[in-house]
């Protein structure tokens, strides 16, 4: 987790803090989602970054992987690794069991990245790229959430 993305944690957990301060504890599937979203905002949406796989040419190839090695710019510009582990650690900071799922992409040396979190005994996938425009626009989100049964049952 980098500068820019500490900071926002760091505002986030206050808010939280306020939060409990005045309606009591919150439930670390609330807290989960709460996480999600906050982070959602402070990314910047960038729809060539949900598309990696349609990458087209060696100059736009190495674009992506500039950005991928960097890590998350101080405008919140960040690949799905950058956004899904920040919120894993953020997760975790907060004493909720979560973990960082990477898949690798055997046709390209990059890799896709989900995070995934466990309340009662269940895990849930959550993906924060393809929900970030639907985050900054406050439309309901797709990707959070996605129990094992759902998992089994979608695909």
């Amino acid at each position: 987790m980098n500068q820019y993305e500490r900071e926002n944690v760091e505002q986030i957990k206050s808010e939280i803090r306020a939060y409990e301060e005045k309606n009591g504890k919150m439930p670390k599937e609330k807290i989960a989602y709460y996480i999600y979203r906050r982070m959602g905002q402070s990314y910047l949406y960038k729809e060539a970054y949900e598309l990696i796989r349609n990458i087209k040419g060696k100059k736009e190839y190495e674009e992506v992987v500039a950005i991928f090695q960097e890590g998350t710019k101080e405008n919140g510009e960040a690949l799905c690794t950058d956004m899904n582990k920040a919120c894993v650690e953020f997760m975790k900071e907060m004493g909720i069991t979560a973990k960082y799922l990477a898949v690798e992409a055997k046709e390209k040396e990059l890799y896709h990245a989900d995070g995934c979190f466990e309340v009662n005994g269940v895990y849930y996938l959550f993906n924060l790229v393809p929900d970030l425009m639907r985050i900054q626009t406050g439309m309901r989100t797709r990707n959070f959430g996605i129990s094992q049964q759902k998992l089994v049952t979608r695909y």
